[in-house]
């Protein structure tokens, strides 16, 4: 094994292989532990709708447009007052944010997240206080009408009366809160206050979601999802379909193999006949039929890929077995009374197996591309977060004709990397087993 190790290592191709697919396992290891839990969140759009929608990457925009870039963050309120009159009866909560507006854009948007537990539905008054010290009401309402999550640019009441104060409704209520009346980027100290009074004890929770025009390390999508959360969550998904698809497809067809070519006669040649009827069928179109009959789960693709991708190895295991079982240590276990399973998986079985080997790492590129191809025609599991799924929602929203390229390149690539580690190991092992390769 150790020689077999430094043999594969010291092929350029196998080291360049080796080395990718171990930092893929660590990274794979990683999301397992630092994104436990993310998996839940994937289809759950309510969860990812208080995060900026689809913005570029951080890096992006302080490569590019340096001096627009928006962060986006979240705060608690920097003042909190409860005000109890009137013998107890009356309960006046205050919460005020201050932000220092140092940035060179205009936020996608502003989110108040408000969660107020009272006996009597309170009336809740929200209003921002310039750097210019105009003052803006946004909205005056009940509680018991109010979403749990209120957005600035979305919420009609705020829209209605932040457009009726700067007498123009074209633009969003943010880029009318945060410019001047010339249309300039307003910095300075901003306030926004929440006020809630109503009778009895009032509790009020909140926080203050400053959305940006950019966003961690490769961006968000249409529903305001981290790309690079459900890129890493997709690796040991990818990886697992991809091996696992790629060993059962191999060994199935390596004990397929050794049983024809060893048997022989007329058990051969049903065995060839049926592998050749079923090398014949197209194996994509029946996959597609398969997954929209049969309900679609990971292990049923990952089984449904598997069936159609051991004949390669099963055809070239047989021709093998054609030659080994006519070696002079066959020849002496049947004279000394071995029965033919004894011998089929004690003498040849060991002797096809690094093929066995080198295919199972030959097979992983194809099973993750047949994967995401289901994945992508929206055939797999939504409810597992896979790189397919991804492309398959950048497709389905338009993230090509938008110029969302953040949203779509980082699985792509992902694809790719994992694919060419595998396949360059397969090179290396199949260098190994056959030196004539060495000679190209």
């Amino acid at each position: 094994m150790n020689e077999f190790l430094k043999e594969l290592l010291s092929q350029s191709s196998g080291l360049f292989g080796t080395l990718t697919f171990v930092v893929l396992l660590a990274l794979a290891l990683y999301s397992l532990t630092a994104f436990s839990g993310y998996e839940r969140l994937w289809r759950n759009t309510t969860f990812w709708s208080v995060y900026p929608s689809a913005v570029p990457p951080s890096w992006f925009g302080q490569m590019f447009y340096p001096d627009k870039v928006v962060p986006t963050f979240e705060t608690a309120p920097t003042h909190e007052t409860l005000k109890v009159m009137y013998g107890g009866r009356v309960s006046n909560v205050t919460e005020e944010y201050e932000l220092s507006y140092r940035y060179g854009g205009v936020p996608n948007d502003i989110k108040l997240i408000l969660k107020v537990s009272y006996e009597t539905p309170p009336a809740v008054v929200v209003k921002v206080v310039r750097p210019d010290g105009e003052e803006v009401k946004l909205l005056q309402a009940s509680a018991r009408d109010l979403p749990s999550t209120i957005s600035f640019n979305n919420y009609d009441e705020i829209k209605n009366n932040v457009y009726r104060w700067a007498s123009r409704s074209d633009v969003p209520v943010t880029q009318l809160l945060f410019t001047d009346r010339e249309g300039k980027v307003l910095k300075g100290n901003y306030k926004i206050i929440v006020n809630v009074i109503g009778l009895g004890r009032v509790n009020v929770t909140s926080k203050l979601i400053l959305d940006g025009n950019v966003y961690g390390l490769m961006g968000t999508d249409v529903f305001g999802r981290d790309v690079f959360t459900f890129t890493m969550i997709g690796l040991p998904y990818g990886l697992l379909i991809g091996v696992l698809t790629s060993l059962i497809a191999a060994l199935w067809g390596t004990v397929y193999g050794l049983v024809s070519a060893y048997v022989g006669g007329k058990v051969d040649k049903v065995m060839q006949r049926l592998l050749e009827t079923w090398y014949s069928i197209p194996p994509l179109p029946l996959l597609i039929l398969l997954a929209i009959i049969y309900k679609p789960s990971l292990i049923v693709i990952i089984l449904l890929i598997a069936v159609f991708s051991w004949m390669g190895v099963a055809k070239v295991v047989r021709s093998m077995v054609l030659s080994i079982k006519n070696e002079g240590y066959v020849l002496a276990a049947k004279a000394a009374g071995a029965g033919p399973f004894w011998i089929m998986f004690k003498h040849v079985l060991p002797q096809v197996m690094p093929y066995t080997a080198a295919q199972v790492a030959l097979g992983v590129p194809g099973a993750i591309l047949t994967e995401v191809s289901l994945d992508f025609l929206g055939l797999g599991d939504p409810n597992v977060p896979t790189w397919g799924w991804m492309l398959h929602d950048a497709q389905v929203y338009g993230a090509s004709v938008s110029g969302y390229w953040w949203w779509i390149l980082p699985p792509g690539l992902m694809v790719a990397l994992v694919a060419l580690s595998f396949a360059m190991i397969g090179h290396a092992m199949d260098v190994i087993l056959n030196p004539k390769l060495k000679e190209v």
